[in-house]
């Protein structure tokens, strides 16, 4: 297995992270279309796609929860993209979804406006778990739609790990360079 650069400097806290295909082109346009738009059936077709990646990429199948990355409850009413894929997945794969024990506690300027290291500023301390006995040295998938710098899902997996066994990440895309 090829590891990143970046990854032999600052080993990530997860054990593993499986994505569908690269942010880009029709993929990207995809997700933004369903992120921002609502599209309701991309949501199913992305949790198809993920489901076999499931079955395909990840090491242990063997998932005791799937957790959504949280969204901010200020900037968007009604939906919450990586909740609704994380509740199709689970209904795709059996496994049970926990949509209330990681919170994100406060609103942070959204990510995309940021680069790199003030990405991570601004998602320091942000997260908490409501009920850490539910995650008790349990494995946890943590699922999000895109991941490009990695910084929210290394903050949410540095808060799970507190009480999780460990932690395995599933993205539809993720980015190949860093912001």
């Amino acid at each position: 297995m090829t590891v990143c650069p970046h990854c032999a400097l600052c080993p990530p806290p997860y054990r593993q992270l499986a994505f569908y295909g690269v942010y880009r082109d029709e993929l990207q346009d995809l997700i933004r279309l369903y992120k921002y738009s609502e599209v309701e059936r991309l949501g199913r077709f992305m949790a198809e796609r993920m489901a076999d990646l499931f079955h395909r990429r990840v090491r242990d199948h063997e998932q005791d929860l799937i957790l959504p990355v949280p969204r901010d409850r200020k900037r968007r009413r009604g939906f919450d993209p990586a909740g609704r894929l994380a509740l199709l997945l689970g209904k795709k794969l059996n496994i049970p979804v926990k949509r209330r024990v990681l919170i994100k506690t406060r609103s942070t300027r959204p990510q995309v406006l940021l680069r790199g290291r003030d990405r991570e500023k601004n998602l320091r301390g942000v997260f908490a778990l409501v009920r850490p006995q539910t995650l008790k040295k349990r494995k946890v998938m943590l699922i999000d739609d895109v991941t490009t710098t990695q910084s929210t899902i290394r903050e949410c997996c540095r808060v799970l790990l507190r009480e999780a066994g460990e932690v395995t990440v599933m993205t539809m895309a993720r980015t190949l360079y860093h912001y």
